[in-house]
């Protein structure tokens, strides 16, 4: 199947495409947002300085906060998804 499709006839195809798109945005999220458990942990280098000052910044991410910016993320997700479905519902 090409990536490249015909445009939509109709605003309920867009509408369509969107929920589907927008499904599969949720389902992708729980894979790259998964936390293993409780001692789960991220450090990432967010900053390296050179010249007359030397040093680094690192942003370390707890698994607590790790589970509570995904629920809050997936939560605004579903509320739109959930939108579009009603929507479809109304025209279709």
């Amino acid at each position: 199947m090409s990536i490249i499709q015909e445009m939509p006839r109709s605003p309920l195809d867009i509408l369509w495409d969107n929920i589907q798109i927008s499904y599969a945005a949720i389902v992708r999220s729980q894979q790259i947002m998964y936390v293993k458990d409780k001692e789960d942990m991220t450090t990432t280098k967010i900053e390296e300085k050179t010249g007359n000052v030397i040093g680094e910044r690192w942003e370390v991410q707890q698994a607590w906060d790790k589970q509570a910016n995904f629920l809050q993320a997936q939560a605004r997700a579903m509320k739109t998804l959930e939108g579009l479905i009603k929507q479809y519902d109304g025209i279709w």
